[in-house]
């Protein structure tokens, strides 16, 4: 009886140590939250900004090396124009071999298109309807080369209805911006989301097109498309691999269209639209040509921007992140750094809590005490 007695008083101070150490860490906790995840956020910005980086450079890479592609085509185009020794015919021929030998050297591309202006690459009616030699329904030459999804080369030549301006697409531009864009700008042109009928079906792509100069006059374009469905697995694959699937991630155009978004599983139908009211976070960081971050406060979101340049380091793409911060009770405690007035309220938070608690406990064995005398005056009678 003695002992049993003896066990619930020397019981009594631990217990009461315990949970007084329990309410004075969940009030520390309580007050410092919003300071300590915006501190750790400070501190582990730039880990975030190196991984958003390292997310990238798959991209970037394989973009690049399109652009690299496109380049070495329009080089190779000028050298058969250029060439004395060949046959107009031959020429054609050789444009066309070329072309198709550039659809199969990147596993990017989806299509590669070399159109010349009228009679600028040899006698058109010479060649009218003359898929041989390139020639549309006017024999001008209009060759475009896509992969079938069994790896074989589909040839189509283009209709004179192709290169007319007839509609603005969905993100504004021309429908032939694709081949206008040069003769415009006369210079590469980064070609944003857009659709193509490709053996009966309508694909989405992304081009990069470059001029063919003579004398300084544009008589022709050279093309490279890769298709969208490409670019939008692969933002999806980095949010999984890069951010363990804790990062939202956005691919847009420089101008903001939504090309990729990690989480929606995308085929054709991609959701060409601009930053939504929804992102206006992203707002804050879009124009600038460089990576940047932002920590929204009220909803312990980090954003951050990385810019993806091509064509002589211009601005082409941007990678958006929406990561949500969960720190972790060890990492909210190395954190905590008290003011003094913090002091002040937290000494007084402990003091009441810890006087709370000790009654409650005093209360308790009081109540407990009472329950066994009655049962012992039960078992008596």
């Amino acid at each position: 009886m003695h002992s049993g007695k003896a066990w619930v008083k020397f019981a009594y101070i631990p217990i009461t140590l315990i949970l007084t150490f329990a309410v004075v860490l969940i009030t520390i906790l309580a007050i410092h939250d919003s300071s300590s995840n915006s501190s750790i956020l400070e501190k582990h910005n730039d880990i975030y900004l190196s991984r958003m980086e390292l997310a990238i450079k798959p991209l970037a890479k394989q973009l690049k090396d399109v652009e690299l592609v496109a380049t070495q085509l329009q080089q190779n185009i000028l050298n058969v124009i250029s060439d004395d020794e060949l046959l107009e015919s031959a020429k054609r021929k050789k444009a066309m071999e070329i072309s198709k030998d550039t659809l199969h050297s990147n596993f990017s591309i989806f299509g590669v298109y070399t159109i010349f202006e009228s009679n600028k690459f040899g006698t058109d009616n010479k060649y009218i309807s003359n898929a041989n030699f390139g020639g549309n329904e006017i024999g001008r030459f209009t060759p475009y080369f896509t992969l079938t999804d069994s790896g074989r080369t589909n040839t189509t030549i283009e209709p004179e209805s192709s290169f007319k301006f007839s509609y603005k697409n969905k993100l504004g531009m021309d429908n032939n911006h694709w081949y206008s864009c040069v003769f415009k700008e006369r210079a590469a042109c980064f070609i944003p989301p857009h659709e193509a009928l490709v053996d009966n079906k309508n694909i989405n792509l992304l081009s990069i097109a470059l001029p063919i100069f003579s004398h300084d006059e544009v008589i022709g374009v050279v093309g490279v498309d890769i298709r969208l469905t490409n670019i939008t697995r692969l933002v999806s694959l980095l949010s999984d691999i890069v951010f363990e699937g804790g990062a939202h991630l956005l691919l847009t155009e420089k101008n903001g269209a939504v090309i990729a978004d990690s989480q929606l599983t995308l085929g054709n139908d991609i959701p060409f639209s601009r930053l939504s009211d929804s992102l206006q976070a992203y707002e804050k960081l879009i124009d600038k040509d460089i990576s940047t971050s932002y920590f929204d406060t009220l909803n312990k979101d980090l954003y951050i921007q990385v810019p993806i340049q091509l064509m002589k380091e211009k601005t082409i793409f941007r990678m958006f992140a929406k990561i949500k911060t969960k720190l972790t009770i060890k990492e909210r405690l190395l954190n905590i750094n008290l003011k003094p007035r913090q002091l002040d309220q937290l000494a007084i938070y402990i003091i009441i809590e810890g006087l709370m608690i000790t009654i409650l406990i005093f209360i308790g064995f009081k109540l407990l005490n009472g329950l066994k005398l009655q049962l012992k005056r039960k078992k008596g009678r």
